[in-house]
């Protein structure tokens, strides 16, 4: 939770190192794991290898397809990612995956073919889901979509979880919402650990900022209604001819 990434790596590299050879699945998760964790830090090649491996410890294995279409959106190749997303989606649908091949679509310029795949992401989320987990109100809040209905979801889950990543999709769905001091309230609860989590961060950044002008604009609309003393002006206003 704390985004010590290195620490996280050389943890993960030594507990894959201690994992039986017979017991492919673990080594396939170990090995996506340490994807991921390579993913964040930007060490594409590396990333790549370690997908790879969790593919070859366990053909097909969900983790290590999506991680690689991952990798190669992140290198540019719209495509070769989409072909990886989509072929997996036939296998295992999922709402992150409708997302991702939306988000790639939109990319394109599709909208129809973005929002058939946005819409599939919220029905392969399901009314059970909607009320456990924050990924469908987070999908929502970051694309503009439903933003009431987002923030009723996000406050539904975070009345029965009290974890970071559900104080951020709370706060994010607010900061879409223009709810800006609730979203500052829920940013504040969600970095209460002190996370590193990329996506924790950077919409803290932008809570703080929209707060932060809130707050400006509030001091000058004081000032412009503070009363003056009889007799005097401001000095901007000043004859000094």
């Amino acid at each position: 939770l704390r985004g010590d990434v290195a620490g996280a790596i050389d943890a993960m590299q030594i507990a894959a190192a201690s994992t039986p050879a017979q017991d492919a699945e673990a080594r396939a998760w170990y090995a996506a794991q340490l994807g991921e964790l390579y993913l964040r830090t930007g060490r594409l090649d590396d990333s790549a290898r370690e997908y790879r491996r969790s593919a070859f410890f366990y053909p097909q294995y969900p983790h290590a397809i999506v991680g690689l279409g991952k990798v190669k959106a992140a290198r540019g190749d719209r495509d070769g990612a989409l072909a990886l997303f989509l072929d997996q989606l036939s296998r295992a649908p999922t709402l992150d995956l409708a997302a991702r091949i939306g988000d790639l679509y939109a990319g394109r310029g599709d909208a129809p073919r973005s929002e058939r795949y946005y819409q599939l992401a919220e029905d392969l989320a399901g009314p059970a889901a909607a009320q456990t987990e924050a990924n469908l109100a987070l999908f929502l809040a970051e694309r503009g979509r439903k933003l009431p209905a987002a923030v009723a979801i996000a406050e539904a889950v975070a009345a029965r979880r009290a974890d970071i990543f559900t104080d951020d999709a709370l706060a994010w769905a607010y900061y879409k919402a223009g709810r800006i001091v609730e979203a500052a309230a829920a940013s504040r609860r969600a970095l209460r650990t002190g996370s590193r989590d990329e996506r924790i961060l950077s919409h803290a950044a932008a809570i703080d900022a929209a707060a932060g002008q809130g707050r400006k604009a509030g001091r000058q609309d004081g000032r412009n209604s503070r009363p003056k003393a009889e007799g005097w002006e401001d000095e901007g206003s000043r004859d000094e001819g």
